[in-house]
């Protein structure tokens, strides 16, 4: 990639991350207001000493209550939305890189998984990670990746494996 492209690149992410901080300040204030009221969030200057003005927590630990409860859905979605993926037909290795899993730390499919399927339920059960397969209509049981490592396709379902 050329100089130029690098830095249109750079740019662009800079931008993701600015409209996506403040999507999660707007989601902040109006999980505060509807919690709280309109004592939950009030004006202050957006940096110190800078005489612009922003709606703010009343209470910063409100807000990081706020913002932890964000979180927590954010990574329940992308479960779900990692799951919905497999369905769709992506694979572990697929979903690697926008899990955020990083190169040079093993295997990214195995990576990916484990981010998925979290740790296992029971100390010494499997760690499996279901979803409906959208070619068959199934509900199917993932072990993670390899070949015959997911059950519950039906015989004619072409990712069947037997």
């Amino acid at each position: 990639m050329s100089a130029a492209g690098a830095e249109f690149e750079s740019r662009r992410a800079q931008q993701r991350h600015d409209v996506a901080a403040a999507g999660i300040d707007e989601l902040v204030r109006r999980l505060l207001l509807t919690t709280y009221g309109c004592v939950g969030v009030v004006l202050r200057p957006a940096e110190p000493g800078r005489p612009e003005m922003v709606g703010a927590p009343d209470d910063y630990r409100r807000g990081i209550r706020a913002a932890a409860l964000i979180r927590d859905l954010a990574g329940a979605a992308m479960i779900d939305f990692a799951k919905k993926a497999r369905g769709e037909g992506a694979t572990w290795s697929d979903l690697a890189e926008p899990l955020g899993v990083a190169q040079g730390m093993g295997d990214p499919a195995a990576a990916a998984f484990t981010v998925v399927a979290g740790p296992p339920r029971e100390p010494a059960g499997p760690v499996t990670v279901s979803w409906t397969c959208e070619s068959c209509l199934s509900r199917v049981i993932d072990e993670g990746p390899g070949a015959g490592r997911e059950t519950g396709h039906q015989p004619d379902c072409d990712r069947y494996q037997p």
